[in-house]
């Protein structure tokens, strides 16, 4: 299977009364939905490790085109016929970037390199990112913005996960 079957297809941009239209794929809904409304789809480990194995071929295709995409979540990982596929590249950069003005995604999944304005190497920011989306699947409730917990994720305590095999806690604990 080809890696770019994660990444939902771009189509056409264009301007039109001073807005900007881009058309993409047509998906069929977002994992923020799915969580959402129909938060029982997600308990099946046999979707968590889809969602994990096909949202790291989408990185890969990435990261070795040397871009980043600073902004992934629940909201920006779309579904069609069944596939989860990375969407909205609206903050996608250079993955080795030492440029100081790298735009910052939701703070829910932001890493602590991009937090310490360290650049050398965003691609830890997305694996962090996505390690935290998969936290967030398995808690089966919303990250916090700020406080206590939030510094707890960043510094690599997160809760137990009921319902959820120990390998699988022990990937997110790598990656966040």
């Amino acid at each position: 299977m080809q890696h770019g079957f994660h990444i939902v297809r771009y189509h056409n941009a264009w301007m039109e009364d001073d807005r900007l239209f881009i058309q993409t794929e047509l998906c069929d809904t977002s994992l923020e939905k799915v969580l959402k409304q129909w938060p029982e789809q997600m308990r099946d480990m046999n979707r968590r490790y889809t969602l994990l194995r096909e949202m790291l071929l989408a990185l890969e295709l990435l990261h070795k085109s040397n871009l980043v995409h600073l902004d992934i979540k629940p909201d920006n990982i779309f579904l069609k016929s069944g596939q989860f596929k990375l969407g909205d590249f609206g903050l996608v950069n250079m993955a080795r970037s030492n440029a100081r003005d790298v735009e910052e995604g939701d703070s829910r999944y932001m890493s602590l390199e991009l937090l310490n304005d360290d650049h050398n190497n965003l691609t830890k920011s997305d694996i962090f990112s996505l390690g935290a989306t998969l936290y967030e699947v398995c808690l089966g409730r919303d990250l916090p913005c700020d406080g206590p917990e939030w510094q707890q994720i960043r510094n690599g305590q997160l809760m137990m996960l009921q319902d959820t095999p120990n390998e699988f806690a022990g990937v997110i604990a790598k990656v966040s």
